[in-house]
């Protein structure tokens, strides 16, 4: 089991922050154009809200993925 990361810069959260939203778009069954407008919506999104937002992700669907498929994230956040 990979060891969970901290997401303390703007590289690594933008990183972190994808992911969980393609993981979103995994739950939804979405197609490359609905991926693609999610990406689009997250590079939009100001940097100050993105850790909101990853959190959003990572609240709402790691529960709902881990009852799909045993999905766990390796990420902890370092204090700011």
């Amino acid at each position: 089991m990979a060891k969970p990361q901290e997401v303390n810069d703007g590289f690594e959260l933008d990183r972190h922050l994808l992911e969980a939203a393609m993981r979103a778009c995994d739950f939804w069954g979405d197609g490359q154009v609905a991926r693609a407008e999610m990406f689009a919506d997250v590079k939009a999104t100001p940097h100050h809200l993105r850790k909101d937002l990853l959190e959003h992700f990572l609240s709402t669907y790691t529960v709902l993925l881990q009852r799909c498929d045993g999905f766990k994230p390796a990420i902890k956040f370092a204090k700011l």
